[in-house]
């Protein structure tokens, strides 16, 4: 699933949507969390993807490159990739220009 950089920041909504942008925004705002008090206090009031789609979600943004996983003894822990860090702003900005059209 080798996707390369340039081809995400041309057309990000046609690899990321609303679900995986928000978990960006809010993992890129708070440097790093926890899987399950992130899934409870945030993805689970405003998404309906369950437990399993969330953690899917999360191994695909570490899959991807945008996440990564703090410790191999508590995988639970993610943060935002740091060499990624200027392509999600890039996203983010573009996404929040999409939203004001």
């Amino acid at each position: 699933m080798e996707i390369k950089d340039v081809e995400i920041l041309e057309n990000p909504f046609k690899h990321l949507d609303l679900i995986d942008i928000f978990i960006l925004k809010e993992i890129r705002k708070k440097k790093a969390v926890c899987f399950q008090h992130f899934y409870y206090s945030k993805i689970n009031k405003l998404f309906t993807i369950g437990y399993e789609g969330a953690r899917l979600r999360f191994e695909r943004l570490v899959k991807m490159g945008f996440l990564i996983k703090l410790s191999p003894n508590n995988p639970k822990n993610y943060a935002i990739n740091a060499e990624k860090t200027g392509i999600i702003d890039r996203i983010l900005l573009k996404f929040e220009e999409l939203i004001i059209r």
